[in-house]
């Protein structure tokens, strides 16, 4: 789902801004990127940052693959 939302809204962006880039090249250079770039889940990024000293850790927003998250490090 957040796939074919954020797809969509980039090729209304390229079609306002007059681009040439084609919506299936915009769709493919997503999808490699997708490959390499694998997402940790916040849960677990938010342990990393308890292990590490942080306190009061949670994600704050968190909206399809998308999230903002921290906490507070002492001293």
């Amino acid at each position: 789902m957040f796939d074919s939302y954020f797809l969509d809204h980039v090729n209304l962006l390229q079609q306002k801004s007059d681009s040439i880039i084609s919506i299936e090249d915009i769709t493919e250079s997503y999808y490699k990127d997708k490959e390499v770039n694998k997402l940790t889940p916040v849960e677990e990024q938010c342990d990393w940052l308890k292990k590490i000293g942080f306190k009061h850790v949670d994600y704050y927003f968190k909206a399809f693959e998308l999230s903002i998250f921290g906490g507070i490090k002492p001293g």
